[in-house]
């Protein structure tokens, strides 16, 4: 009977170490990445702004190409919906334009309902830079009591992907700016042509 008196303290303490340990980690947490964009800001907002185009650069597209995908309301800016479903590595969930400043900004709220329930705000901005454009996507959160120690992990876990979603946004942009350029220069060579 002192033995399990014993264990039971013994489990206790460890309960209320725990306890103790989660109250001390941040209760928030903030991922952030940055990519320089050689292409206007148009270029690269237009990718971010409707989330059709998404599967063009977005991580998570490419970890679950079968997952289910529906959009409601306007194509881009404020009410814009993005909501999927797929296997564990994207779960289930939405996107939803809360404010949108053309070649500016872009604010969502991110909403998982799996693998577990999570709100965050998802943020991309879009800076001029001596004819780049400095693309930087934030996502920032709170956690619930049980998940904090999560929290210093968060950056090791999200910052891969978003590197990975920026490499890919900064190659689409870029490419579809030269083919701009191009198209532009082919029309003004026949332009010229035809001129003579």
């Amino acid at each position: 009977m002192k033995v399990l008196k014993i264990l039971g303290i013994l489990i206790l303490l460890l309960v209320v170490g725990v306890a103790v340990w989660l109250v001390t980690l941040p209760g928030t947490y903030s991922v952030e990445r940055t990519a320089l964009i050689e292409a206007p800001a148009s270029y690269a907002y237009d990718q971010v702004a409707d989330f059709r185009n998404w599967d063009s650069w977005s991580p998570w597209e490419k970890k679950d190409p079968n997952m289910s995908r529906s959009y409601e309301g306007p194509e881009q800016g404020v009410g814009a919906i993005y909501k999927w479903s797929g296997n564990d590595s994207v779960g289930t969930g939405s996107l939803e334009v809360v404010e949108a400043v053309p070649n500016e900004r872009i604010e969502m709220k991110l909403r998982f309902e799996k693998p577990f329930e999570s709100r965050s705000d998802n943020t991309m901005l879009f800076e001029d830079e001596d004819g780049y454009t400095r693309v930087t996507w934030i996502d920032s959160g709170s956690l619930p009591f049980y998940l904090r120690m999560l929290g210093p992990e968060m950056d090791g876990m999200m910052g891969p992907d978003f590197e990975k979603g920026l490499a890919d946004l900064k190659q689409y942009s870029e490419r579809t700016y030269m083919a701009d350029l191009q198209s532009q220069v082919d029309i003004q060579e026949e332009v010229e042509r035809e001129g003579q």
